[in-house]
């Protein structure tokens, strides 16, 4: 039975041609399992570092999406009571249009003094009702200074500011409220209500036009957010085409490499045609 001799000189090169196809056969096995070319950051540093930096921005531009989302439910609480206030306005404005006509008697004054009495005094609790937080919004304190600011962006400059009205009664009507008791009166009161009114749908048509920018803002941050998705797999993803040719043309080569060592290594050639499929 014919052996090979051992040579020092053989088994260094053998053993550090192993090495590197093991090596070689790991990082393939790893991309392939992963999904991941990237093994150690040294593989591609540049990569890394590029990919560090886009997941970042990835991380903030979703949490702009959070933020959007949950400002988008401040709005829609906020327009819910505007739309309560304007309903009471639009019925105060036909109240003091009805009694300002002229035809009425002492009984139809009094009963449409007391309903447009009672119309008033609805405002100032739906106001105070409509809350976010715990905290009523509708009140003046979502105002000039006060006034929440949601980032849309990346950057500072990427911002909404969205003060609310002060829609309470004190703030739509100037003075004493008006009253219709008497058609002098209700004459008078036209004017003051159509303007509160005004006010009111002025605030409605705020609150819908910050809640137009929160959607546009949207629209772009979500594509800006698949085109940093998409960079980072350019970067970081496996080529799984490309990956499994190297696992198969690796594997032959690790075959290979481990005939050579065994050789270097003075094993038996009888056990050598087994390993290679001589035998």
């Amino acid at each position: 039975m014919a052996t090979v001799g051992f040579s020092q000189a053989n088994v260094s090169p053998a053993v550090a041609a192993y090495s590197d196809v093991a090596n070689a056969l790991a990082t393939a096995r790893y991309r392939l399992s992963s999904g991941t070319r990237i093994r150690h950051a040294g593989d591609d540093s540049s990569a890394v570092s590029t990919a560090t930096r886009l997941q970042a921005q990835s991380s903030a531009l979703r949490g702009t999406l959070h933020t959007s989302a949950y400002t988008t439910t401040y709005l829609q609480v906020a327009a819910e009571g505007i739309a309560r206030i304007h309903d009471v306005l639009s019925n105060l404005t036909r109240l003091a249009a009805s009694a300002a006509d002229g035809q009425r008697s002492s009984n139809d004054f009094a009963y449409l003094q007391a309903s447009f009495a009672q119309g008033l005094a609805r405002i100032d609790p739906l106001v105070a009702s409509t809350r976010f937080n715990g905290s009523s919004i509708l009140d003046g304190s979502m105002s000039g200074s006060a006034a929440p600011t949601i980032i849309t962006g990346t950057t500072a400059g990427d911002s909404i500011a969205l003060p609310l009205a002060d829609l309470r009664s004190s703030a739509l009507f100037s003075g004493a409220l008006p009253s219709i008791d008497t058609t002098a009166h209700a004459t008078a009161a036209i004017a003051p209500v159509a303007s509160a009114l005004q006010a009111v749908a002025t605030a409605r048509a705020q609150v819908t036009a910050y809640q137009e920018r929160i959607d546009t803002a949207g629209i772009t941050t979500r594509g800006t957010l698949h085109g940093v998705h998409s960079a980072v797999t350019s970067l970081l993803a496996t080529d799984i085409a490309a990956e499994t040719i190297t696992l198969t043309t690796t594997t032959l080569k690790q075959a290979a490499t481990a005939l050579r060592l065994a050789q270097a290594l003075g094993f038996n050639s009888d056990l050598l045609g087994l390993v290679s499929g001589r035998g």
